[in-house]
């Protein structure tokens, strides 16, 4: 990841940044022959008093963030390049950048610059302990883009670096958040500049004695089924898949249909947490959260593809040596705590119907 100094920025890109900021943007869009916009939970609007970017400017804007030499390379074999960059004391940036029928773009998330903590993040302090005590097993984070997935993940990776003297590996598409100066061994890897696939990146961990390791996303039961191996040799691996929900992971589950699937994936969970990002009148960001560790009984219905027996324990109450959150419930904590009102609560509560 390239860290600059704010001197060395140009002003255009300086001056989007900055009337961003004074609009709460989240995101920006940066088209080439398009005025720049800025994004706010994935709705964008034109920035105010700015010019149409050439594609020189948003090549000087790449090749000046990113520390890749052979980026056009990496485009032409994977059709995007994805990448991260900090400013000192400013900013730090994931990137995506990609050619469509209107030109060369850039897609432009805004991340913490300082690492997350758990609580920042609110995640409940049962799954905390859970990860805590974990010595092998799989995390799985799940939620659309602009969920929170990579924040929560960050956070509890340092948090875990935080306590335990082990080596830790990530293999991220792109690297987002460093983990500088820990108690743990932490050494991180670009996918797919340094490391090339999810195949490459197993060899790796296979010889690197890792106790951790966070492999950014996995899409194909192959990849589960790998990412499952892996923990049943030890480790305690974290990772995430595009579904919505608890119940919807077990829906993408059962489609793959595999016994030898089914059968791994009970064996060696230790969480799913599925959630999205909801913003309240308030103006403040709130992890909305679905979160399962099973016990004994729920990881024999998984093993047996009983799902729906599962959702209805998880309406009926507390899983007992386990930990259950529906989105309804994570809501109703933010309406006891007065975070969020009634209206927002029954929004909330259809929106985890969808």
């Amino acid at each position: 990841m390239k860290t600059l100094d704010i001197k060395d920025i140009p002003s255009k890109l300086v001056d989007i940044f900055e009337k961003g900021k004074e609009l709460g943007a989240t995101d920006f869009q940066l088209i080439a022959n398009y005025i720049p916009r800025y994004g706010i939970a994935k709705r964008y609007a034109i920035i105010p008093g700015m010019h149409r970017l050439t594609t020189d400017d948003v090549i000087e804007i790449i090749e000046l963030t990113s520390d890749e030499k052979n980026w056009r390379d990496v485009m032409a074999e994977y059709s995007t390049f994805e990448y991260s960059f900090a400013i000192k004391n400013y900013g730090l940036y994931r990137v995506s950048v990609a050619e469509s029928l209107e030109g060369l773009g850039m897609a432009i998330r805004i991340l913490s610059y300082e690492l997350p903590s758990i609580e920042m993040v609110r995640l409940p302090k049962e799954v905390v302990d859970f990860m805590k005590d974990a010595r092998s097993g799989v995390v799985v984070h799940t939620g659309g883009t602009t969920s929170g997935k990579s924040t929560s993940i960050a956070a509890e990776i340092g948090f875990l670096s935080d306590i335990h003297n082990v080596v830790i590996l990530t293999f991220e598409n792109p690297v987002e958040y460093r983990f500088l100066y820990r108690k743990a061994t932490v050494r991180q890897f670009n996918i797919p500049t340094q490391v090339k696939n999810f195949q490459h990146a197993l060899k790796i961990a296979l010889r690197s004695d890792p106790s951790i390791i966070l492999f950014g996303e996995v899409r194909s039961e192959d990849e589960i089924i790998s990412l499952l191996d892996m923990a049943a040799r030890g480790h305690l691996v974290f990772s995430t898949l595009h579904t919505k929900s608890v119940s919807a992971t077990f829906s993408l589950l059962n489609q793959f249909g595999s016994k030898e699937l089914l059968g791994l994936f009970s064996s060696q969970i230790v969480a799913i947490i599925s959630q999205f990002l909801y913003r309240s009148k308030a103006k403040k960001f709130l992890p909305i959260y679905d979160i399962l560790v099973p016990n004994k009984p729920i990881r024999t219905m998984i093993a047996d593809g009983n799902f729906n027996d599962i959702e209805r324990i998880r309406q009926e109450g507390k899983i007992q040596g386990g930990f259950s959150m529906t989105f309804t419930q994570c809501a109703k904590q933010y309406l006891l705590n007065r975070e969020i009102d009634e209206e927002e609560f029954n929004y909330i509560r259809l929106r985890a119907m969808e």
